[in-house]
């Protein structure tokens, strides 16, 4: 049986933001995301350290479908907030985000990334070259994690 794998979201532009009005853009799709869609409580959402991270975005024919934010300590980076629309998953949104952020990263010379992965995305993690740096699971924000790593 082959399943055929959806498309790749066309004109698909990637790139680290710190425009204010980019950036409100950015959080209200995280609302949708994890407010809305997943239920996790906007206090715990919005955590204060937005201006401190640096962000990232996916945009298609101008609209923002995805972001995520990197925040340092030290040469360790830890991948935070990664959120796609729910029509746009599962077409590159995702990928494309990572590979900004690992190329930064790289720049950087942050030395490791780490991500508290949700457990049903740790699969698209593990393709990315991350690995699971303990098995423990955890709960964080209402839902299932496992800490993955990547060293660069």
């Amino acid at each position: 049986m082959i399943i055929a794998k959806k498309k790749e979201i066309n004109r698909l532009k990637v790139k680290q933001v710190s425009d204010e009005k980019v950036l409100k853009q950015a959080l209200k799709l995280r609302q949708e995301v994890f407010v809305k869609e997943q239920k996790v409580p906007a206090k715990l959402e919005f955590d204060g350290k937005d201006k401190e991270a640096a962000q990232f975005i996916a945009q298609s024919t101008g609209k923002i479908v995805g972001t995520c934010r990197l925040l340092t300590n030290g040469k360790v980076g830890k991948i935070e907030r990664m959120a796609v629309i729910k029509e746009c998953r599962g077409q590159g949104v995702g990928s494309a985000l990572l590979t900004e952020v690992i190329k930064v990263a790289k720049k950087r010379s942050l030395s490791e990334l780490i991500i508290h992965a949700q457990l049903q995305v740790k699969d698209f993690y593990l393709n990315h070259d991350f690995e699971v740096i303990s098995d423990q699971v955890f709960t964080e924000a209402g839902s299932k994690h496992v800490k993955m790593g990547m060293k660069l």
